[in-house]
């Protein structure tokens, strides 16, 4: 998940920090997207619930 001023890249394996912990982008299913934590469990959850409490995460850094 890219996040550039008021511009959100959503896509297939970005990364974001969301509700006290990192997750990965698995699958967009239109209003909603599926999560995948690191020890592989889901969470399925509204893209607009998502763009309003998640920050994105580089591959080297912590939540931003």
């Amino acid at each position: 998940m890219t996040i550039s001023g008021n511009v959100l890249e959503l896509k297939v394996g970005a990364r974001a920090w969301f509700d006290g912990g990192a997750w990965t982008v698995c699958e967009v299913l239109g209003a909603e997207v599926r999560l995948r934590d690191s020890d592989d469990r889901y969470r399925l959850t509204a893209i607009d619930e998502l763009l309003g409490r998640a920050r994105g995460l580089d591959a080297d850094a912590g939540p931003s």
